[in-house]
């Protein structure tokens, strides 16, 4: 909506609901009725979220991750961050067969090489806590607390946000850690259980 603050815009592209894993939006207040945050599913909430709550919570959160930024650690994954497919898997076997000729072509060896190389790396996972733990605990433990709800640190750690049936707010940061007002670090199993299951 073009009468949207940069803020309300920030938050209603970047919140989900954690009952659905649907959008999460603001309606405004309108005379008496104050303004709201709901579901646009229709999944209900056992608590009104007004922009006091909402924007209490989002304050509360960033004001641990800055007081204790530790909370944002998350263990790597332990699972294989690699798997090839059968097309790579294939390709590098060709590859190697190829470069064990008596007579190698090496404009073509060389294109196979570097096709091979970019296939692989479209089979890799980013193991997103090894890759961003060290850094977002670095750059909120630079930072000191203040009301003011900073968009662009918001941007640059958080992947989304995500409101439970009970009305609690909690923050996903890039590397995968949840963080509620309230609740300790759940490495991403700290939302209702089928948002889970609908945006992992």
């Amino acid at each position: 909506r073009e009468t949207d603050s940069e803020r309300e815009k920030y938050f209603k592209y970047h919140t989900v609901c954690g009952q659905c894993g649907g959008r999460f939006t603001r309606r405004r207040n309108w005379s008496s009725t104050r303004e709201k945050w709901f579901c646009t599913c229709g999944c209900k909430s056992g608590t009104y979220i007004d922009d006091t709550v909402f924007y209490g919570q989002i304050r509360s959160v960033l004001s641990r991750v800055i007081e204790n930024p530790d909370v944002l650690i998350v263990p790597s994954k332990a699972e294989n961050t690699y798997a090839p497919s059968l097309e790579v898997l294939r390709a590098e076997k060709e590859t190697d067969r190829m470069a064990e000729r008596k007579s190698i072509d090496f404009m073509p060896i060389k294109k196979a090489i570097y096709s091979n190389i970019s296939d692989k790396f479209d089979c890799c996972t980013l193991d997103t806590a090894k890759a961003f733990n060290t850094v977002l605990a670095y750059y909120f433990g630079k930072m000191q607390i203040t009301e003011e709800i900073n968009l662009q640190v918001l941007r640059d750690t958080v992947d989304k946000i995500i409101v439970s049936k009970d009305g609690t707010v909690t923050i996903r940061f890039i590397n995968g850690a949840e963080i509620s007002k309230d609740k300790e670090n759940s490495n991403g199993n700290g939302c209702d259980s089928t948002e889970t299951e609908n945006n992992n």
